[in-house]
């Protein structure tokens, strides 16, 4: 009986040493398992901060570039506002014509040299434009009031050039007499473009581009005329043609912001014309636009 009961009494007792010593070691693995789980989550979180972090400085930098564009369509509005009240402010008000400024009364000579110089330029007018008026099939009326500003357009531009060859016209600082007569030409024909704008509507723009073509082909008909032997063929005739359209169209624009001079930019062009011309018919058109610039 003692027997039964000592071994009854090692085996509760085996049992409780082996419960508690398995109760440590699942603690102490519950254990282990929270803290690497909680490094995970501290990671996690950690990831999870950087991650908003991030996300904040991309939205700073969007909420910036949408100020920025903001910024810009605003001022890109005020631009267009401003040049749509410009435009308006310029088609309701009259263009101011230089006729109507005060100015030093022309003595009796000036005078008849002023209407003479009207009659000539008025001839030329009728005779050059005249194919011009026909081809936009424009009424008596129309035509009447474009010659009469083309020839105030005409008469200023000339008079410009005799103060210039006088050395009268008035020039700003550091600005050659070329410069000056380059500018006050290049107003004067702003200035009757505006007018005639007006006048024409839709129809500007044809006459700009006839105009311009027949003066070119005006140019080149008086050089050709004067070579010895008229045989240019169809491609050198053409590309002249073309080298002078350029030359007329911006020799006015460089010599006013001093690019070049009225003598270099004629240079260019002859020596640009060695491509269709011979050197014979380069030194003529050499001596055609000394004689067309008044010998210089």
């Amino acid at each position: 009986m003692k027997t039964v009961l000592l071994s009854i009494g090692f085996l509760i007792s085996s049992g409780l040493s082996v419960y508690f010593y398995t109760s440590k070691d699942t603690s102490a693995n519950n254990d282990e398992g929270l803290a690497n789980k909680v490094l995970e989550l501290e990671k996690e979180n950690s990831s999870l901060k950087s991650e908003r972090k991030k996300s904040e400085v991309k939205l700073e930098m969007l909420e910036s570039k949408i100020s920025s564009l903001e910024k810009l369509v605003e001022k890109v509005g005020e631009v267009k506002k401003e040049k749509e009240e410009k435009a308006q402010k310029e088609k309701v008000e009259p263009i101011k014509d230089r006729s109507e400024e005060k100015a030093e009364p022309l003595s009796p000579a000036e005078e008849r040299r002023k209407e003479q110089l009207k009659k000539v330029l008025s001839r030329e007018i009728d005779k050059n434009y005249a194919a011009l008026f026909e081809s936009m099939d424009l009424n008596d009326e129309m035509i009447a009031s474009i010659k009469e500003k083309l020839l105030d357009r005409d008469t200023e531009i000339v008079s410009a050039i005799y103060r210039s060859v006088l050395q009268a016209l008035p020039t700003e600082e550091g600005q050659t007499q070329e410069q000056a007569l380059a500018k006050s030409i290049l107003d004067s024909i702003e200035k009757t473009n505006t007018v005639l704008e007006l006048d024409l509507g839709d129809s500007f723009g044809e006459f700009r581009e006839l105009e311009d073509r027949n003066y070119t082909m005006r140019e080149l008909d008086n050089f050709v005329g004067m070579l010895s032997r008229n045989d240019l063929g169809d491609n050198q005739t053409l590309g002249l043609y073309d080298l002078i359209y350029e030359h007329h169209n911006s020799v006015l624009q460089r010599v006013a912001s001093a690019e070049t001079t009225f003598k270099e930019a004629d240079e260019e062009l002859v020596r640009k014309s060695g491509e269709y011309l011979n050197s014979d018919q380069q030194k003529m058109l050499s001596n055609y636009l000394k004689m067309t610039r008044g010998g210089n």
